[in-house]
C-alpha cells in the first residue's frame, strides 16, 4: 500500500516477480510503520518523508 500512495519508491523485482528491497527501502518501511503506529495521518507522513529526503540529500 505504501508504494501505491507514494510513501515508498517502486520496488525492484527479481526475474520471478519477487520484490527485492535494499537496506534503505527497509529502513523507510520500518520508519513509516512506526509513524503509522502514532496515528499520524498519511498526508503528514508523506510530508515528513519528503522533508527527510530533502534533508538527506543536503547532508
Amino acid at each position: 500500500m505504501d508504494e501505491k500512495i507514494g510513501l515508498l519508491p517502486p520496488v525492484k523485482r527479481k526475474e520471478n516477480g519477487q520484490k527485492e528491497y535494499d537496506k534503505l527501502d527497509l529502513d523507510r518501511f520500518i520508519f513509516i510503520t512506526h509513524l503509522k503506529r502514532t496515528n499520524m495521518p498519511l498526508k503528514e507522513i508523506e510530508r515528513y518523508m519528503t522533508l527527510a529526503s530533502i534533508l538527506r540529500l543536503k547532508a
